[in-house]
């Protein structure tokens, strides 16, 4: 859930405000999963200066680890808040969150299991958004074959690249 603000900037410019709360996720393939979201901003962007002349520069949440909610359906609850303040003398990079979800192994390892990204509603009020995970796949067969003998599944490097919509065609992908 969303709830957005805009303020006029001084010197022609103008102020987007967003306080939010990432709520939870459904997803059957894990029992235990985290989310983590990265605030993605144009150039022309900047953190704006909070009341006591600080500038919250902080543009990452990472949630709690949480169980399956008991019931039938494969619901995670987090309810992880974030909030910005930011500046910008024009809409181009209008801000977006790139988000991953993914759970641990019993080796410790984080294993991504689905990816997602949106822009930040340009009209003001409460929004609520649902989107869906989409989840790399190996490309080619023999990606896939050392996925299998390996345990390994694709994941991205650099989850911003969502936002980038550089070379995002040759990604393979499945909803």
């Amino acid at each position: 859930m969303t709830d957005v603000g805009f303020v006029p900037g001084v010197s022609g410019g103008f102020e987007v405000i967003v306080h939010g709360t990432i709520e939870g996720a459904e997803c059957l393939q894990a029992g235990m999963l985290y989310a983590r979201s990265v605030l993605v901003v144009g150039r022309d962007w900047s953190h704006a200066a909070m009341a006591s002349g600080e500038r919250a520069v902080n543009s990452e949440v990472i949630t709690q680890m949480s169980e399956r909610l008991p019931g039938p359906a494969a619901k995670f609850a987090w309810n992880a808040p974030f909030e910005f303040h930011l500046r910008s003398t024009n809409i181009s990079g209008w801000p977006q969150l790139a988000i991953s979800v993914a759970t641990l192994q019993r080796n410790g390892q984080d294993t991504p299991i689905g990816y997602a990204r949106c822009h930040i509603p340009m009209q003001t009020g409460r929004r609520t958004l649902d989107l869906p995970l989409m989840q790399p796949v190996h490309s080619t067969p023999q990606h896939k074959l050392h996925g299998a003998l390996t345990g390994s599944t694709p994941e991205l490097r650099d989850m911003t690249f969502l936002c980038s919509g550089e070379d995002r065609v040759v990604m393979s992908a499945k909803r």
